[in-house]
């Protein structure tokens, strides 16, 4: 039987008069649910049926149900005295209803289990497959309820199957679904080529999480651990297809890779304040460095212990000594100190207090003549110290390269030595002692706020300009973070277009000037 589904309908008519009578009244459906308490009754009871699922489980019962609340209300609206009779009788298919559910929710236990492990794993009830196993589960309930209990058995392994894999994929969409994503990125990156080996184990990680679902979907923890697995080395793979590439663009050889690699071994051990000896062994080196990190946790951790001895043993002996003082020796004490505080007030004469007044009045106006010249003295030597890293600033630079400016603290570098292919972002091998010189300049006001801008002249559209000057500035940013291992949290950058240019456009000249790449430096007070 086909299964067809009932909402509310409103039925607003106008309810004739008694015969002989000449006017007539209008009744709202609620006016008719309030006057009439069984109608109100079947109402309620439908609403409850349809949480219950009987318009699915018990379609037959159900539909006769409603179409005899329709019919009560219709007779009601028209003052017909069967309405309360009609009601009853869909009152009587709803029992009918209740046992036919009942009936079917014992025959297809399993498939609604399974339906209930769907919903919860979070399948949409509008999804195409869970549409569709709802329309198999509703004709397999028709076939029950007119009596064909062995033909609607038998629909059951179909239906249990159709709602077990609904759950699965919707588990496979989870912590899975980002895993794929994240190999899919990777390999759309570049890393079948440039890291083929990292791809193959993210890869790898994932297959295993589908196996782990496929023997076991409710182990998700175990699927979800091999899943994050598989994302991390994807993106581990990105990040080496773009050091790779790098080092392709450079036209680097294999001793300027091994120069960049023991670069970043120095970076890494500067703060043990020695360099490395890379005239050994390089697992002599890396085991060395490891050493050292080693003893320098090992005395961190030795310190704590120290620290945490340290203070147990205050506490002991203040408790101690908390201890040894009495009640009584505590208020012979207080009491002691009482009487002293009592004859030394009584002894200090008028031109004593007079006299201490005038030296603390003095000793407040020196303080506060001694703070103004350390804070005097304290600036002098802050304009001097940001004067001394002005300097440095502009002496790192060539005239043709770069105009250094002070905007009160801040410090701009006004860079014009950048040489960029036409219509392109991509940085040219030939910027690099430029932008090592950035980076030193950078490095003299440690903790500084670094804003890129980049500017182009008006040849071409405003939106490829903008474009443009937006992707320089941020390749700059980039140089500066992954190259000059500047934290990316100090650095923003903004493309302005040809909106904010330092020369007139009209002029080969000019239009020169205003291509160029400013670095802002906000030194920290």
């Amino acid at each position: 039987m086909k299964r067809m589904v009932f909402s509310h309908i409103a039925l607003g008519v106008m309810l004739a008069a008694g015969i002989g009578c000449a006017a007539s009244t209008q009744l709202t459906r609620e006016q008719v649910l309030e006057q009439n308490t069984r109608i109100a009754a079947l109402d309620q009871r439908l609403t409850q049926a349809r949480e219950q699922e009987m318009d699915l489980l018990a379609q037959n019962a159900f539909e006769d149900a409603v179409h005899a609340q329709q019919r009560a209300e219709k007779a009601a609206l028209k003052g017909d005295s069967k309405a309360d009779e009609m009601a009853g009788e869909g009152l009587t298919h709803l029992e009918e209803a209740a046992r036919i559910t009942t009936r079917a929710q014992d025959v297809f236990e399993e498939v609604l289990a399974a339906r209930a492990r769907a919903l919860k794993a979070g399948a949409s009830r509008t999804n195409e497959e869970f549409m569709d196993a709802e329309a198999r589960l509703a004709r397999a309930a028709a076939v029950l309820e007119d009596g064909h209990a062995d033909k609607a058995k038998a629909a059951r392994p179909e239906l249990i199957q159709a709602y077990s894999d609904i759950e699965l994929a919707v588990v496979k969409a989870g912590t899975i679904g980002i895993a794929r994503q994240a190999i899919a990125d990777a390999e759309k990156a570049g890393a079948r080529k440039y890291a083929p080996k990292t791809l193959a184990m993210a890869e790898q990680e994932m297959e295993l999480a589908l196996s782990v679902l496929d023997a076991n979907r409710e182990d998700r923890a175990k699927a979800d651990e091999n899943a994050l697995t598989a994302a991390y080395l994807a993106a581990r793979a990105r990040q080496v297809v773009d050091l790779a590439q790098q080092f392709e663009r450079r036209d680097y050889t294999t001793e300027d890779m091994i120069l960049w690699y023991q670069g970043q071994l120095v970076t890494v051990a500067q703060p043990l304040g020695r360099p490395l000896a890379f005239d050994v062994e390089n697992k002599r080196v890396v085991r060395g460095l490891r050493d050292d990190i080693a003893a320098l946790s090992g005395q961190y951790e030795a310190a704590q212990g120290e620290l945490v001895t340290a203070r147990a043993e205050v506490a002991r002996a203040q408790t101690a000594a908390d201890q040894r003082m009495t009640a009584a020796e505590r208020k012979a004490e207080a009491a002691r100190v009482e009487a002293e505080q009592r004859i030394q007030a009584e002894l200090a004469a008028e031109a004593q207090r007079k006299a201490e007044e005038m030296a603390a009045m003095e000793a407040r106006l020196q303080g506060e003549l001694g703070t103004m010249e350390a804070e005097r003295a304290a600036e002098q030597r802050r304009q001097a110290a940001s004067q001394k890293r002005m300097d440095l600033v502009q002496s790192l630079f060539a005239e043709n390269e770069a105009e250094v400016l002070r905007k009160r603290d801040d410090i701009l570098i006004r860079s014009h030595g950048f040489y960029f292919p036409v219509g392109q972002s991509e940085i040219d091998s030939r910027n690099f002692a430029l932008l090592q010189k950035i980076v030193s300049a950078i490095e003299a006001f440690p903790g500084a706020k670094v804003e890129v801008s980049g500017h182009t002249d008006i040849t071409g559209s405003a939106e490829l300009n903008q474009q443009l000057s937006a992707e320089r500035a941020e390749k700059v940013a980039r140089f500066l973070t992954e190259v000059g291992k500047i934290d990316s949290d100090r650095i923003i950058s903004t493309g302005f277009g040809a909106d904010r240019p330092v020369a007139p456009n009209n002029t080969p000249e000019g239009r020169t000037a205003n291509r160029r790449v400013e670095v802002l430096i906000h030194p920290v007070n």
